[in-house]
């Protein structure tokens, strides 16, 4: 819709920025379990994730795939804080930003060697003006959350 128009700024999550991103940042991503739980995930794999359609969920089932591994759905969350929670009680594994899960009694999983980061990107048509301000805004606030991301561009 970016694209089409319809908005003059737009940030997104995605694999790989595009060319035209005002500014890109790294989010490092991570499975993870629960901190206090231990399970040795043999086949099938349960998955707490997102509805369809997500990006991490997309993510997840890919990776598994690759594998050759089984999986199901253990739990489908609307929120951060239902995946989170979801997972803090055991129900399964998920791929999340390494950043939302410090105030979480979960842990790095062991199961799958972290994944390549995704992209938060930001895109304007303009580069002056209120837009041009926003912009540089909007990028001084995801730069300056040590942890949290890494500009890239």
């Amino acid at each position: 819709r970016f694209r089409a128009g319809e908005f003059d700024i737009a940030i997104v999550k995605e694999a790989r920025a595009d060319g035209d991103a005002r500014a890109s940042f790294s989010e490092p991503l991570g499975w993870f379990e629960a901190r206090d739980i231990f399970n040795d995930w043999s086949d099938p794999i349960p998955l707490v994730t997102f509805p369809p359609g997500g990006l991490y969920r997309d993510l997840m089932i890919d990776r598994i795939e690759r594998e050759r591994r089984r999986w199901y759905i253990a739990f489908t969350g609307n929120s951060l804080g239902s995946v989170l929670s979801a997972i803090e009680a055991g129900l399964g594994v998920s791929v999340l930003p390494v950043s939302t899960v410090a105030a979480h009694a979960v842990r790095a999983s062991s199961i799958f060697d972290a994944d390549a980061p995704l992209m938060v990107s930001v895109y304007a048509w303009e580069s002056d003006g209120a837009t041009g301000e926003l912009v540089a805004a909007m990028s001084e606030v995801l730069s300056d959350r040590p942890g949290r991301f890494e500009r890239s561009r």
